[in-house]
């Protein structure tokens, strides 16, 4: 029912009244001069009043007002000498050029500005599980990095650290081979059947007596007894050769695969790395799929023998991965809330907030175990990324009902399902990204 302006006694427009003179009782009570002299007084306190107020700031450098414009350099908007900044764009009015010390000037002054948000941002994501990604859902978002530029920030230093402190150049898949090059250069020491063995010297004295006595040997063992009493073969990468025409009768994947043991197999017994002149040797056609298979063979010898350098290629690429895969993630999230009114992007927010904590429990965790390390060198360093695993699910159930707000049952069911739906999609994302870093290596 609206007030009625035919009757200004109705209720409603009572009520108006009423809050008008309480508004008019709150107005500081206003001195009115009693003679001319007391009309003058007031007049020039008045006027000090507004040349104290109304006085224009002194800017001093790009600020200043000898640099202003009358229009916006961004944006075309008209302004005033009088703005120091853009109503509209909110770029600062300023003509002056920008020199060494402005461009550091406006640099720091954006560093200041997002380290008090980040600080907000950090401490909120540390100690208040899934709170800040609700708050910037519901529009409080001034106080806190936006959630992509969060997870970005924390995603790159966490990688950086991982590329100082991570070896992947100790990455060997055969024990046995990395224990034998060891004994070679004389920087290993291991045990064969309670027997110290410092070189390949000693070694071999070990096979030698065991071969007196008829004893089994252990897998280290056989493999140098096998290279000691083999016999080189004489089968060579002209046993695997085909002609082009021999390839037309194999499956796709098929002729890959021979192809990819032929080029291999060459280039061991030729030591001829450039496609171009292998194909040429081989009588094979030059074109970039078959340079393409020739480098590939080549590099799964490599891998054979130093995988460390495939998978620190790997995590190179990891971090688009990852942020290619939290979408896709999105989708199933969005799937298992299909009934709670969330968009997708607020599943994003929220999936954002979640790696971003990730990255930092797990940088924290390779801290640790590189102090520790440092002062116990038979330290297990697999303890702390352990640790931080178990914090990290425990960290994301209670983010889970924070966030969602439902009961623990229907979240730690939500929970267990998102974790397997996460795990298997995390494996075929794993082996795709490794199929491609192998692919592009």
């Amino acid at each position: 029912m609206q007030p009625s302006d035919e009757n200004p006694k109705d209720d409603l427009n009572k009520d108006d009244q009423i809050n008008t003179s309480n508004e008019t009782d709150k107005l500081p009570a206003v001195r009115e001069p009693e003679s001319e002299d007391d009309r003058l007084d007031f007049e020039t306190e008045a006027d000090e009043l507004l040349d104290q107020y109304a006085k224009p700031t002194n800017y001093t450098g790009r600020k200043n007002e000898k640099y202003r414009a009358t229009e916006c350099l961004n944006c075309g908007h008209p302004l005033q000498l009088t703005d120091v900044y853009c109503s509209y764009c909110a770029q600062m009015n300023s003509t002056k050029k920008l020199s060494v010390g402005d461009f550091f000037e406006e640099l720091f002054s954006s560093i200041i500005n997002y380290d008090s948000r980040f600080r907000t941002s950090i401490k909120t994501l540390l100690f208040k599980p899934g709170v800040m990604s609700r708050e910037f859902i519901n529009g409080k978002r001034m106080k806190y990095v936006n959630p992509f530029r969060f997870y970005l920030s924390i995603s790159i230093l966490f990688f950086i650290l991982l590329g100082l402190i991570a070896n992947f150049d100790e990455i060997n898949f055969d024990n046995d081979e990395l224990i034998e090059k060891q004994l070679e250069n004389g920087i290993g020491k291991v045990t064969v059947d309670g027997v110290p063995v410092a070189n390949l010297a000693e070694l071999d004295s070990i096979i030698k007596a065991k071969d007196n006595r008829n004893l089994s040997l252990d897998s280290l063992l056989k493999r140098r007894k096998f290279k000691r009493d083999s016999v080189k073969s004489t089968k060579t990468y002209k046993d695997r050769y085909r002609t082009e025409q021999g390839y037309d009768t194999l499956s796709f994947f098929n002729a890959m695969y021979e192809r990819g043991k032929l080029y291999a197999d060459f280039n061991q017994e030729t030591g001829i790395n450039n496609p171009r002149v292998g194909l040429d040797s081989l009588k094979h056609v030059d074109n970039s799929y078959h340079r393409w298979v020739y480098r590939k063979a080549i590099d799964a010898e490599t891998m054979s023998k130093e995988p460390g350098k495939i998978i620190e290629y790997f995590f190179t690429q990891l971090p688009f991965v990852i942020f290619f895969f939290i979408p896709i993630f999105a989708l199933f999230v969005w799937l298992i809330y299909i009934r709670r009114k969330y968009t997708y992007t607020d599943h994003m927010v929220f999936l954002f907030h979640t790696q971003t904590m990730f990255f930092v429990l797990y940088g924290l965790a390779m801290l640790v175990d590189l102090i520790i390390e440092a002062f116990k060198p038979e330290y297990d360093s697999g303890l702390a990324a352990g640790i931080a695993t178990l914090l990290f699910l425990f960290y994301l159930y209670k983010a889970m009902r924070n966030f969602y707000k439902q009961g623990r049952i229907k979240t730690i069911v939500k929970f267990l399902i998102l974790n397997w739906v996460f795990f298997i999609l995390a494996s075929f994302g794993a082996f795709v990204a490794f199929a491609i870093s192998f692919a592009t290596y």
